[in-house]
């Protein structure tokens, strides 16, 4: 079986939103094969007990015994993939579409000059108890426009 995609999800104390993400992912109709790795930052919430007890079977755990931090659990999480291609996901985020993952390939597979595709989000602000749509802009965007911080991204 050839893996075209590894789904990393990074969680850190998403006990409340994990199953909603993980759902998500799983129910993603594809015309290929994908895994998902959760790479799981030492949570001190029930987080890591609830992947296992409900996605054991589904997914690959990856368990920080202590807290490492994003940017190297991201590292270790991507040495882990088998995927042709990586998509990324919070823990307390969620695929909002059955078919997105199955979008984003065929573009990457179609357009082999692009390294990288996004999409719509939502962004939940629970302090103050809301959600938004973030709208990114159909367009091309460089490397650069990305590192800079270009108010695409984060507006």
């Amino acid at each position: 079986m050839q893996i075209t995609l590894s789904v990393v999800v990074f969680t850190y104390n998403h006990e409340k939103y994990i199953c909603k993400c993980l759902d998500s992912i799983l129910k993603q109709k594809t015309d290929f094969e994908f895994e998902i790795i959760v790479a799981d930052d030492c949570s001190t919430d029930g987080t890591y007990d609830l992947l296992v007890k409900k996605y054991s079977d589904k997914v690959s755990i990856l368990r920080r015994r202590e807290n490492i931090g994003l940017c190297r659990n991201m590292y270790e999480a991507f040495r882990e993939a088998q995927g042709k291609y990586i998509y990324t996901c919070d823990g307390d985020d969620y695929v909002v579409s059955d078919n997105l993952l199955q979008k984003h390939v065929d573009f990457l597979e179609k357009n082999r000059d692009y390294f990288s595709v996004t999409s719509w989000f939502v962004h939940r602000n629970e302090v103050l108890g809301e959600e938004k749509i973030r709208k990114i802009p159909y367009a091309e965007y460089t490397m650069l426009d990305y590192l800079r911080g270009t108010k695409v991204y984060f507006s």
